[in-house]
């Protein structure tokens, strides 16, 4: 049978090609005629179900047989819900069946069976030939989204799939809706309804109900022994409560009330299934289940961490969550936002009993929207890749050895794909020498004897050097006992308390520095050869009354977990802190490791960073220094760096004025990576009128309404925050994304970070992800 386009003329032999062509060329499909040949077997919706469908010529199928089949399979259920389900958005068959319905039940939806049956028998349509496929074959081959139902605000949900987007309909009944429907056809020629009771579960919470479940868990084990089986398992209250676990197969979803049942009976009956080696148990970031099942005396086998599965198809998605993972299947998790949000605002919320209808469907869908897509995940791994991710998910489970480990995850950097960060259990399954090996952190304590030596002999007496260990500062005011800041904190240098500093002691001291010449506008001193700051507090007549002096160290390894931002991409760094924080024993690592692969310049304001004297120190590597004559002048340096000597990285400490974060964009704008260090941290920065415009402008504009909302109008001149504590040398927080960050402060939202922790003794390091 040729059939031809009244549009435009194109002749095809079948039907199907026509409802392609029309499909696709919206200009004949608007003028095309509803009396045409082919709207005699199909509607204008079923075009594009009968061209998937129809592989042979004699396949057809109607409109009517399908709704047919959607309403006997709802009168034949047990459900108390209306499935409408219609095999094609347009099915102006079924719509007319359901305005009869709507029509014989008083204007509103039918909601019995006896309607419902009355409706169909009376209802008539003229049938097509029929087809040899069963309604279960046709339906299972229809990726068709439904109508979702709401009969307190009656309202249809149409998904436009060309638009990509949600279009609300409000409808009192179905004339009106078919009305509304029909305005909107022209400019959204293929809408399809969506569905949100597609998915069945049972809750089992009373122990006669665990032999159901046994008879589930010998079912798998049978199989098991024959065939590859999948199940899904997901628990909830996790890592320091076990309220619920999900379970999902093929066939049957369970959600298990271990609140009323009890978590150690509803773990004695799953066990033998958890401990299977031969049972594949999906789980999605499994590091906090596996805790809290450890504390029951089970231990994982056989789990295959889809967190990992996804990583190892796509290297740069590290950790991603279940909701963007379904998302790349084209999997929608319903629930997941609305009862995420009742879960931070309610303490211990899977603890409350009972649960509402919609925490149990959330819990439900995790596990079988999970199972749903690792069917997918299944058929685009190798062998090889399976069992990969098979053993990277065992080696995460053995390596949750305790709560802190459950809350955080085991990374390391990949060398082959340029210093990116990966999960170590996945590049350890795959090769162990591409992993970058993690050293211990050594620190140069020696140079501290140099400052030492600067104060008299006398202040030794009571608390000998030796036992200053960790020293940071030395604070020495006229009048005053002399103390220490260690790492844990002040000590005093004479127990005496009647003993104190005397003018005698601070000039003995100014003058083993060289005198009081070599302190600079700052009122900051430096020791040749030595990365030590002396700062002077001075009176109104100019005379030094006072000193602190910061011990400088230099390290080696502090940088290591921070390769993936320093190498593996062009970032601009700020590093923000407390005073004493680190920020430049930490920037001075940087600039080594930089320097080994790039042209840096520091731009050293007090020659902190580089030490005193015209020869920088040893610990800055290959990186130059230009000197700072004075700190007004700090602003106008970093420009003329960039002007005079081609610098690929410049290092700046302490930007602290408005004239140095426009000096740090002009740097940025002519193509030079910039790291910087600051004060505070990312919120008091945001506050900071004078510096924040490193995070972007931000401008008062007025919404409709004449509501007043501040708006981030720039890019940060700074992609990455890292942020210090004092005494936290093995922490950091890394903001990976300051712009989404600064986005979320102006809304008053917290922001996502990642808290970066050291092994002081291997090295070794695990990320924990958190908000802010």
């Amino acid at each position: 049978m040729t059939v031809t386009c009244d549009k435009c003329g194109k002749k095809f032999q079948q039907t199907f090609g026509l409802a392609s062509h029309l499909s696709t060329k919206r200009d004949c499909l608007k003028s095309y005629p509803l009396q045409h040949e082919v709207w005699n077997k199909f509607c204008k919706g079923c075009f594009k179900m009968f061209k998937n469908l129809n592989a042979h010529h004699d396949a057809k199928i109607s409109c009517r047989e399908a709704c047919e089949s959607t309403i006997k399979e709802y009168l034949n259920s047990n459900s108390h819900e209306v499935p409408l389900r219609a095999p094609s958005s347009t099915c102006f068959a079924f719509l007319r069946f359901m305005q009869s319905a709507t029509q014989k039940s008083g204007g509103g939806y039918p909601l019995n069976r006896t309607q419902l049956e009355d409706t169909w028998g009376t209802f008539t349509e003229p049938k097509p030939e029929s087809t040899t496929k069963s309604f279960d074959e046709i339906f299972s081959e229809l990726q068709t989204l439904c109508i979702e139902r709401n009969h307190k605000k009656k309202r249809m949900m149409m998904y436009h799939a060309n638009k990509g987007s949600i279009n609300w309909v409000k409808s009192k009944n179905i004339d009106e809706f078919i009305q509304r429907f029909s305005t909107q056809q022209e400019a959204l020629p293929e809408p399809q309804f969506m569905s949100t009771n597609a998915s069945t579960f049972k809750l089992l919470s009373t122990e006669e109900s665990l032999s159901e479940l046994d008879s589930f868990v010998h079912q798998c084990l049978h199989i098991s022994s024959e065939s590859d089986i999948l199940v899904a398992v997901d628990c909830e209250g996790v890592p320091d409560k076990l309220n619920l676990i999900q379970v999902a197969s093929d066939d049957v979803t369970y959600v298990l009330d271990c609140c009323t049942i009890g978590a150690d009976k509803v773990c004695k009956h799953l066990k033998s299934m958890l401990e299977s080696s031969v049972i594949i148990k999906l789980m999605h970031d499994v590091h906090c289940d596996a805790w809290a099942l450890q504390s029951y005396g089970i231990t994982l086998q056989g789990v295959m961490d889809t967190q990992l599965v996804h990583e190892l198809m796509f290297p740069v998605d590290l950790h991603i969550g279940l909701v963007d993972f379904l998302k790349r299947y084209n999997i929608v998790h319903e629930t997941k936002d609305e009862v995420r949000k009742l879960m931070n605002s309610t303490e211990d919320f899977w603890s409350q009993r009972p649960l509402n209808a919609k925490a149990l469907k959330y819990a439900a869908d995790d596990v079988r929207l999970l199972l749903q897509a690792a069917h997918e995940v299944r058929k685009d791994l190798s062998e090889e890749e399976w069992k990969t991710a098979l053993s990277a998910s065992q080696l995460r489970v053995e390596g949750v050895t305790s709560i802190e480990a459950a809350r955080s995850r085991q990374v390391c950097f990949d060398r082959e794909m340029d210093f990116r960060m990966r999960s170590l259990e996945l590049v350890a399954s795959e090769n162990k020498d591409r992993i970058v090996a993690f050293k211990k952190v050594t620190v140069n304590e020696q140079e501290v004897e140099h400052l030492v030596k600067l104060i008299p002999s006398r202040f030794y007496t009571d608390f000998p050097p030796q036992d200053w260990q960790g020293l940071r500062d030395i604070v020495l005011d006229v009048g005053r006992r002399p103390q220490i800041f260690l790492q844990d904190g002040r000590h005093f240098l004479f127990h005496n308390e009647e003993e104190f500093v005397k003018v005698e002691d601070i000039e003995q001291i100014v003058e083993n520095l060289g005198g009081d010449d070599r302190f600079g506008s700052d009122n900051r001193a430096t020791m040749d050869t030595s990365l030590h700051r002396i700062s002077a507090l001075r009176n109104r007549q100019d005379d030094i009354i006072g000193l602190t002096m910061r011990a400088g160290r230099s390290t080696t390894g502090n940088v290591d977990f921070l390769l993936d931002i320093l190498l593996g991409s062009e970032s601009n760094i700020l590093i923000l802190g407390e005073p004493g924080s680190g920020k430049t024993t930490l920037v001075r690592e940087i600039a080594r490791v930089l320097a080994d692969r790039n042209h840096v310049f520091i731009v050293d304001t007090s020659n902190e960073i580089c030490g005193d004297g015209n020869i920088p120190h040893a610990c800055v590597g290959l990186a130059r220094r230009i000197q700072v004559p004075n700190l007004d002048k700090q602003a106008a340096v970093m420009v003329e760096c960039v002007q005079n000597h081609t610098p690929e990285v410049m290092v700046v400490d302490e930007i602290g004025r408005a004239s140095e974060v426009d000096a740090a964009k002009t740097v940025k704008q002519r193509g030079v990576r910039i790291i910087a260090t600051g004060h505070g941290n990312l919120r008091k920065l945001n506050k900071n009128k004078q510096l924040r415009g490193s995070l972007g402008s931000l401008e008062q504009v007025i919404l409709k309404g004449g509501v007043p909302k501040t708006v981030r109008i720039g890019d940060p001149t700074f992609e990455v925050i890292i942020e210090v504590k004092r005494g936290a040398r093995d922490n950091f927080v890394v903001i990976p994304h300051v712009a989404d960050a600064v986005d979320r402060i102006v809304d008053r939202r917290s922001y996502r970070v990642q808290h970066r922790i050291r092994d002081p003794e291997t090295g070794q390091v695990r990320i924990m992800l958190d908000q802010m």
